[in-house]
């Protein structure tokens, strides 16, 4: 993900949305509970989380590397990286001034990304389908994640608008999802975040 985006992508959307899921999917565990534990705004978990990076060269290299990717994608890139991000996971004025605190304090500036990525996984795990997807919706599933726009979609397959919206609600519905934005991230954190999303499912299993 060091090279986030192919400034000849025809929609830089399509892989800013696969690769930030992604690498979401890789951020050690002490940094994902430092992202939820900090909505409450808790600076002691800051001091803990500091202590830790001393201590754990492995989340210390990651956080580096991490640095890498922000100053590649959204300082020296002539994208609006940001700006699609929050287009996509729709932080609220809450989750912003949240993880501008957050990388302030903890000195990265990338933390503020990771923590509104993080805590947008963590609110919609664990992701439901309530039936296998039929042929006509996984693919319009895959040509949104990985090929182009819904219009590009319409004139590939020759489909009709109608058509086109008949799929997108069924694939809605089934992901108890308001739009297909947040039904395509849906199907990506249950890709990456399986083990996780499982894991949630299994406990509720256990409680009934």
């Amino acid at each position: 993900m060091k090279k986030l985006l192919n400034l000849e992508e025809k929609n830089l959307e399509l892989k800013i949305r696969r690769e930030v899921i992604k690498f979401a999917s890789k951020i050690p565990v002490e940094l994902r509970q430092l992202c939820n534990k900090f909505q409450k705004k808790d600076i002691k978990a800051i001091n803990e989380f500091k202590q830790k990076i001393n201590d754990d060269n492995t989340l210390k290299e990651f956080l580096k590397y991490s640095e890498i990717i922000y100053k590649y994608n959204f300082v020296e890139s002539d994208c609006k990286y940001k700006d699609i991000i929050f287009k996509l996971f729709k932080p609220d004025r809450i989750y912003k001034n949240n993880a501008k605190m957050l990388s302030d304090k903890t000195g990265f500036f990338s933390m503020a990304i990771i923590y509104i990525v993080i805590n947008y996984i963590d609110d919609n795990i664990p992701v439901t389908i309530n039936r296998a997807f039929s042929q006509e919706e996984k693919e319009l599933i895959k040509f949104l994640l990985l090929k182009g726009s819904e219009k590009d979609y319409i004139e590939r397959y020759k489909k009709s608008k109608k058509e086109q919206n008949s799929y997108k609600k069924s694939i809605c519905d089934n992901l108890n999802s308001g739009d297909i934005n947040r039904a395509l991230n849906l199907v990506l954190i249950e890709k990456y975040f399986r083990y996780e999303n499982s894991k949630f499912l299994n406990k509720i299993k256990e409680i009934h």
